[in-house]
């Protein structure tokens, strides 16, 4: 399927427009591929970080458990960090020693 705005004299854009404003009736993409989910963006379903973009390696739609990157109403980033706490919030290494959070700002 495809979009395409052929009138120059209009803007292109999708709406996808939830029935409530809150953390249980979130939207989202998915991106499938032979009926998997690979990626999915948007809100998450019950997310720790009330009413925030994610984009995430499974459906949204359940949770934000495998959130890869947030970006909070508040402004802050977190990369694999679903609750970020500051400006930068940088996950655990899963392959490093021990679990370090660096955090900017």
């Amino acid at each position: 399927a495809s979009f395409r705005q052929k009138n120059s004299g209009n803007s292109a854009q999708l709406l996808i427009d939830g029935p409530t404003d809150n953390n249980i009736r979130p939207t989202s993409i998915d991106l499938a591929q032979a009926g998997t989910v690979k990626w999915s963006l948007g809100q998450g379903y019950a997310a720790l970080s009330d009413r925030a973009f994610h984009i995430a390696t499974s459906s949204l739609s359940a949770n934000d458990t495998n959130a890869r990157l947030t970006i909070s109403t508040t402004g802050k980033v977190g990369i694999s960090s679903r609750s970020p706490l500051s400006l930068l919030t940088v996950g655990p290494n899963p392959n490093a020693a021990r679990s370090s959070h660096p955090t900017v700002g």
